[in-house]
């Protein structure tokens, strides 16, 4: 158990770090910084009508911020990114005549190139007939103040996905700024990023098999041998290391 509570405090420590990160650093590939600290601290915007017919639907969502409760499903203890509602008093305190439209924490975010905004994808809102409702969120650059202009595009709920384009000052980038700091990470920072996310993957998951397999303790850890052996192998290969220098040296 203590190697699985070791593997979520790294867990924990990469979401922390992930979350305070997430709005106010964004870049893109061409070195455009993107802080939407704005959009956190005004909180969730709604309620804001579809554009599919009869416009019976009204959406909130948030950019950033903490979640909300939306309808009695996934984002019922408050993890709403988007939602919609379809009662007469939109979001009121009842919450049954809505559903999650995507949680508050984006599986994707990617700053978008030449400092025109950012793009977010919100997953794994409420299920309809097994699927689940997801959200595109793109923050355009323009002129308009705050929230500026926004367009919620519901048309395409038969395959239950949603998107919405809020076009603001405040979703502008800045070259090599804005966020602080170098204009990119490096490739080799890409690289150890990388296999440090394949090196979590795979604890994670092998943890869960092993524990499946009803293993405990130290043995929870994939291929434990393994990694048990690996201070024998790196003596031995030091020792072969030196044998050989020292015959090297007797022979000079």
């Amino acid at each position: 158990m203590r190697t699985l509570y070791s593997v979520l405090l790294v867990l924990l420590a990469i979401q922390c770090i992930y979350s305070s990160d997430l709005c106010t650093h964004i870049k893109s590939s061409d070195g455009y910084t993107y802080n939407l600290e704005w959009f956190i601290n005004a909180g969730p915007y709604g309620p804001v009508k579809g554009i599919k017919p009869p416009q019976s639907y009204n959406y909130k969502f948030t950019i950033c911020g903490s979640g909300f409760i939306c309808g009695k499903q996934v984002c019922g203890a408050g993890k709403a990114g988007s939602c919609q509602s379809w009662s007469s008093t939109p979001f009121n305190d009842d919450h049954s005549d809505e559903a999650c439209t995507g949680m508050d924490t984006p599986t994707q975010v990617v700053g978008l190139a030449g400092g025109l905004g950012a793009q977010f994808f919100y997953g794994n809102g409420d299920e309809y007939s097994g699927v689940p409702r997801t959200t595109t969120i793109y923050m355009l650059c323009g002129r308009e103040d705050g929230w500026g202009q926004v367009i919620f595009n519901d048309s395409l709920t038969d395959d239950l996905k949603y998107s919405v384009v809020v076009t603001s000052k405040y979703a502008c980038g800045k070259k090599g700024g804005g966020g602080g700091g170098s204009s990119g990470i490096s490739p080799a920072g890409i690289i150890v990023l990388i296999i440090f996310c394949v090196i979590i993957v795979y604890l994670i998951a092998g943890v869960i098999v092993n524990k499946v397999r009803g293993q405990s303790g130290v043995e929870l850890i994939p291929n434990v041998g393994l990694w048990k052996s690996i201070g024998g192998l790196i003596r031995d290969g030091s020792c072969c290391l030196v044998r050989r220098g020292g015959g090297s040296y007797g022979s000079v």
